[in-house]
């Protein structure tokens, strides 16, 4: 037996009305087509011609009320929320009673909440206000720099993160807050308004304040949100996600569509029959369609990529490791002087003569009068910041002999070298209890690509190689190694080698990382504020 003959059978037998050809259709049609047999718990009918309460058809509230007796005995309860019956013609004042608490009816542009949001079948809510508010306590944050960084990450984006992933959000509704936030984000950083909005964006650990970008994210999530719907472990779940798919490809293309083709739909397919400009409806298909192409180019451009500075790839700079910027999230060993200085060093921002946006000024440093005066040259190169250079390289050289255990051998600073006719004295010479001999030079480079890094680090061994052979000649294991750091605290990777051959723990070299690039970023600070404004600082 088939669900249209078992749905009308009653009626037939007692020749009462609600057969007729004019009578609006059930579930099951009454027309000529290809009958689906009828299976327990599948077919429901719904017949608006006669219904006799608990004698004909198998309505929706008594299948609902067979398994809320059922449920009753597992402990669960149903929730009562609300029902949709279609249009305000149509709604029936009875009511349907789960559990013995009745379902409101739900009509028109009414909603109900669910986690929060509210939820309705043609529902359309105003959601400026709302974000407008967010808006509004983004401004009014008054903390540190990195814990207003925290508080409005943790405390009021989560808010409207939560609305955007589980409602159907305007683009323009967060414009406004896409605005806020990266000015709001450069404020913090101490940036210039002209200054690239990647860093806004950028993760933490890459440099970055992690502030998202709402316009980007809703792209993000109404992908996600139909993959997820798609790709379900559920079969019922998955099932009526696809036939909904090629519910909304159909009315594209004008005909049943292939999963290619739903594909093609997914993929903001624009030629042959998808050209079509009727046929499009909004729908969350149509939503994630126009969104594919937007979160594929923007995870790379502002959410994923590793550019600390511009015109350096994330291969190329070494400011996006973790130890570089580990200051951004709490402030670790940092001075606000320091926050100031960094974000504005990292991007080319400093008022020098050679760097100043539409600037008249002669481009000659106004200390050494050397033709370009740049970020590298006033950190590295300005002859009367010697002494600062030193200090620097000290501090990062006797954190490092600090951390030797005395246990693993012996150490000796800032020696020359007996035996070799060269002048060579190396920063630090450490000699194993097992005889072996590792001679480590110290050097703070401009963090200009990470090959800087790799130049640097070959040329001190190239410099020293010539105590290892000696070394070697004489019997001895002999290897010679470089600690390379970024002029604006980055951390070339190739030290951790270094530092374990030295016999420092992972534990303290993790730590003592975070502290040699503070060190480094504080001297730089104070090296550009001597220099611009002439006043001590060492």
């Amino acid at each position: 037996m088939t669900g249209a003959t078992l749905a009308r059978q009653c009626l037939w037998q007692e020749m009462l009305p609600g057969v007729g050809s004019s009578v609006r259709d059930g579930p099951q049609s009454i027309n000529l087509r290809n009958e689906t047999v009828l299976k327990a718990d599948e077919i429901l009918s719904n017949e608006s011609g006669f219904y006799i309460r608990g004698k004909y058809g198998n309505r929706i509230e008594n299948l609902i009320k067979e398994n809320s007796e059922w449920l009753e005995t597992l402990s669960l309860v149903l929730y009562a929320i609300q029902i949709y019956t279609g249009n305000k013609r149509t709604v029936d004042d009875a009511q349907f009673l789960v559990a013995g608490t009745p379902i409101l009816n739900l009509q028109g542009q009414e909603a109900y909440k669910y986690l929060g949001v509210r939820v309705g079948l043609s529902y359309k809510q105003d959601n400026g206000e709302f974000f407008r508010g967010i808006t509004k306590d983004v401004k009014l944050v008054a903390a540190s720099p990195w814990q207003k960084l925290t508080a409005i990450r943790a405390h009021i984006l989560a808010r409207a993160e939560f609305l955007c992933r589980n409602s159907h959000i305007q683009k323009r509704d967060v414009a406004d807050l896409d605005k806020t936030l990266i000015s709001t984000g450069k404020r913090i950083l101490n940036l210039p308004t002209r200054a690239n909005v990647n860093l806004v964006h950028l993760s933490c650990n890459k440099g970055g304040a992690a502030l998202p970008h709402f316009r980007a994210l809703l792209d993000v999530y109404s992908v996600s949100h139909a993959f997820r719907l798609l790709a379900s472990d559920d079969p019922v779940t998955s099932g009526v996600t696809f036939a909904g798919l090629q519910s909304a490809v159909r009315k594209k293309i004008l005909h049943d569509p292939t999963p290619g083709e739903c594909a093609d739909f997914l993929n903001g397919k624009k030629a042959d029959e998808f050209a079509r400009d009727a046929g499009d409806l909004s729908t969350q298909w149509s939503r994630a369609r126009p969104g594919y192409p937007g979160p594929q180019r923007r995870s790379g451009e502002f959410l994923y990529t590793p550019v600390v500075w511009p015109g350096r790839s994330g291969e190329d700079s070494g400011g996006f490791l973790p130890a570089s910027n580990h200051f951004i999230q709490a402030g670790d060993y940092t001075r606000f002087c320091d926050w100031n200085f960094i974000h504005r060093a990292r991007l080319g921002c400093l008022q020098l003569n050679a760097t100043m946006r539409f600037s008249k000024r002669i481009p000659k440093c106004r200390k050494c009068g050397y033709a370009r005066e740049t970020i590298p040259h006033v950190l590295n190169h300005c002859k009367p910041h010697s002494d600062a250079w030193k200090r620097r390289h000290d501090a990062i050289q006797n954190r490092v002999a600090r951390a030797i255990p005395s246990s693993f051998g012996s150490v000796s600073l800032n020696k020359k070298f007996p035996g070799l006719p060269q002048t060579l004295i190396p920063d630090m010479v450490l000699t194993k209890m097992s005889g072996e001999v590792l001679v480590i030079d110290f050097t703070v480079a401009f963090e200009d690509r990470l090959k800087s890094f790799a130049n640097a680090r070959q040329g001190k061994i190239d410099k020293y190689l010539p105590i290892v052979e000696h070394l070697r000649w004489e019997g001895k294991v002999a290897h010679v190694d470089a600690i390379v750091v970024g002029s604006l605290g980055s951390w070339d990777p190739s030290n951790d080698a270094a530092l374990a051959q030295m016999g420092v723990s992972r534990k303290y070299a993790k730590l003592m990382r975070k502290l040699i690039c503070s060190d480094t970023i504080r001297w730089s600070r104070d090296i550009y504020i001597q220099h611009l404004a002439d006043k001590k600082q060492y």
